[in-house]
């Protein structure tokens, strides 16, 4: 074989390798990770409703001299409005996302498949959301006067989560954008307390824990919004296969709503002694209706994938030119020696 033979060969066995490096990733393959998420969620937490007085009995016993007289108490049905001291949070949240994306760096998000995060449970700490429901004062009356009944829910929210129910479509590339839908689930727990302002005679009586809110959960239906983007954390260097950062946020266009339904049970009783005036019994039934508003939320998670990226085609295509050029030049040398 001639020496020009062989260099001609030569070229050929380069170019062939060059293209069978450019052309072997020329299209991006899908690929799908499953990927635990870490962040933060933000929100501020206020509402409305009302308290609902369905009836109110009982009896109030007055010391006179020597002896009690029993006094009637009664009320007319009512409603009353509700303050919810608006306060925020910042919770550390969760999770895992189901992401299918292309392989060639930095990465196109394609599909969410599902979408899993505890929005206040970053780590199982299940941080708290306190809330506080104060109801405008109800009236109760008896022959000697009328009284207020106030009551105070102090409560929390926690458990906040969020499931996707079927998977969404990225659109835009990369940052991209999707619209999960899915169901949120809080648990309510908390008590229930009253006082009664203006007794007669006997001023303000504080009748305590009137009812327990066990931990309740509740749920409900609303998509949000994911903005996605990926970035290659070593910037498209080799040596390849590259970490990806996957971040997922997006500021809700809408509150939260979280519905709380709450009874009104007073039913207590007492033996008042000689001297002494109070309610032998008091029953008051009616209940509360609030809406928790959870306002202005906003979500960032991220997380890492391992090994997911590789270079974009050119980068395959520009390194087998150069390895022709090079054996090119090296040929010529021998030549020219």
């Amino acid at each position: 074989m001639t020496l020009r033979t062989m260099h001609r060969a030569m070229i050929a066995l380069v170019a062939v390798t060059a293209l069978s490096l450019s052309t072997s990733t020329v299209f991006a393959a899908t690929v799908n990770s499953v990927i635990p998420v870490t962040g933060n969620f933000n929100t501020t937490l206020g509402g409305s409703g009302t308290a609902n007085l369905t009836s109110a009995s009982g009896t109030f016993k007055q010391w006179l001299l020597f002896t009690h007289a029993n006094i009637g108490v009664s009320a007319n049905p009512q409603s009353v409005g509700l303050s919810i001291p608006t306060v925020g949070a910042n919770l550390p949240a969760d999770g895992v996302v189901d992401l299918d994306y292309d392989n060639i760096t930095p990465g196109t998000p394609q599909f969410l498949n599902s979408v899993n995060a505890d929005l206040n449970g970053s780590g199982g700490s299940n941080t708290p959301v306190g809330f506080t429901i104060n109801a405008s004062p109800l009236q109760i009356n008896t022959s000697l006067g009328n009284f207020n009944l106030v009551l105070t829910v102090n409560g929390s929210i926690t458990n906040l989560l969020f499931d996707s129910t079927a998977g969404a479509g990225v659109v835009g590339g990369n940052p991209g954008s999707a619209l999960v839908p899915g169901d949120f689930t809080a648990t309510l727990q908390g008590n229930v307390n009253g006082v009664l302002q203006g007794v007669p005679i006997i001023g303000n009586v504080n009748l305590g824990n009137l009812f327990t809110i066990n931990p309740t959960d509740v749920m409900f239906s609303a998509g949000i919004p994911a903005n996605v983007q990926l970035s290659d954390l070593e910037g498209g260097v080799a040596p390849f296969p590259n970490d990806m950062l996957a971040e997922f946020f997006a500021t809700l266009p809408f509150p939260i709503e979280v519905p709380v339904s709450l009874p009104i049970n007073v039913n207590q009783s007492a033996n008042i002694p000689n001297g002494q005036s109070g309610f032998s019994s008091l029953n008051i039934q009616g209940n509360i209706d609030a809406n928790l508003t959870l306002g202005n939320p906003d979500y960032y998670l991220s997380g890492t994938v391992m090994d997911a990226l590789v270079p974009e085609p050119s980068t395959f295509a520009l390194s087998g030119l150069a390895l022709v050029g090079l054996a090119v030049v090296g040929i010529r040398r021998r030549r020219a020696s």
